[in-house]
């Protein structure tokens, strides 16, 4: 199901085609209106981009970063602080500067990153993103610091929760493993959730993150330089180890085994993987009480049964609040049945997870003994 589809919108998307070749623009072109996605100009280079910008005002903008004059960087830099539009770099090279560049061009606003279509499921992906990326307002930032705002409303209001009250809630734990699934925006938002936990915590985390297969390797290795705990890639038959960041964004789906020991499971037959309710489910039935479980932005659905799971099972589940959000849908969906203990920005999650999960800490047992 596309995000056109999910919203119900029949608007008219509009589209900026940023790319040096001339062939590469033509293919996007025809693929895109034979979609119904306009396209209201093309550009060869970066200023070009940033100047048309202004006068075109498309929907969404698809982007290659290796450019010359003002390359990618330099272009989602200019435009998302002074016409902020959504951006999707759109790439035939995964291995482009070492993949660092890529990962750079989301912490300075870009929405995704997509591969250019070579066959008709890459060109599927395309559209499915570029209508996602449509429905996703954005704001000015600063210095390429990404600040998105979910779109959609009318969820019933949460009350403010202090750090003294989630601090309470997480008392009795004693997390066998931390569970993140993350999606649209997610890599941005894993790496700030993860520099914010530092690297001594009692418990292993097992992220699961929507992500093309090209850009797999990249993005563990990324995290790895960016944040202060030893990030892997998430495999069958690994076993989990405290302080540890298991990163599953490839490959069969993943689930957590009673022993600790991660699991390839069948999963649902959709275009996301791994499955967040996959794992999510596997840690509620394996881990009980013992499982927590975050769910971060992402558009649908991917993790919100996995949550219920966790709650049912006595576990704590934690949603990322709207406001942090770049795509408020699998957040929302969590909250709306009810699935999520509590709804925070990504530091609160962060405080949150290191309250439950710091070194030797002691939890208290019923009848005031404790356990370390």
């Amino acid at each position: 199901m596309t995000a056109r589809q999910i919203s119900g919108s029949r608007r008219q998307i509009r589209v900026l085609v940023v790319d040096d070749s001339a062939l590469v623009r033509q293919a996007i072109r025809r693929l895109l209106e034979r979609a119904s996605i306009t396209v209201v100009g093309e550009c060869s280079r970066g200023d070009e981009a940033v100047e048309r910008v202004a006068t075109l005002r498309p929907d969404v903008i698809t982007l290659d970063l290796d450019m010359p004059g003002l390359d990618g960087l330099g272009t989602i830099e200019r435009i998302m602080a002074d016409h902020p539009t959504p951006i999707l770099v759109v790439t035939g090279e995964p291995h482009y500067r070492g993949l660092d560049a890529h990962f750079a061009a989301l912490t300075r606003g870009a929405i995704d990153l997509v591969c250019k279509p070579g066959n008709d499921a890459e060109g599927a992906h395309l559209i499915a993103s570029i209508e996602i990326a449509s429905q996703v307002p954005v704001v000015p930032h600063v210095r390429g610091a990404a600040r998105h705002r979910g779109r959609i409303r009318n969820l019933t209001p949460t009350a403010p929760i202090t750090p003294v009250a989630v601090s309470r809630l997480v008392d009795h734990l004693r997390p066998a493993a931390v569970m993140i699934g993350a999606s649209t925006g997610g890599p941005g938002v894993i790496r700030a959730l993860l520099s914010n936990l530092g690297s001594s915590l009692s418990a292993p985390i097992v992220v699961a993150q929507h992500m093309a297969d090209a850009f797999a390797e990249g993005f563990v290795r990324w995290l790895g330089d960016q944040v202060g705990a030893r990030v892997v890639e998430a495999t069958p038959g690994t076993r989990l180890r405290p302080g540890t960041v298991h990163v599953a964004v490839r490959g069969p789906h993943l689930g957590v085994g009673a022993d600790g020991v991660l699991l390839a499971l069948p999963g649902p037959a959709t275009p996301h993987r791994p499955s967040i309710d996959t794992l999510f489910s596997s840690a509620a039935a394996n881990l009980g009480p013992r499982a927590l479980g975050v769910l971060c932005t992402g558009m649908g659905e991917d993790g919100a049964a996995g949550m219920a799971a966790i709650a049912a099972a006595g576990g704590l589940t934690i949603a990322q609040n709207e406001e942090s959000s770049v795509v408020f849908g699998m957040p929302r969906a969590a909250i709306e049945r009810g699935a999520a203990r509590l709804v925070l920005p990504v530091d609160g999650i962060a405080r949150a997870i290191r309250d439950a999960c710091r070194p030797n800490r002691t939890v208290p047992r019923p009848g005031g003994a404790s356990d370390v």
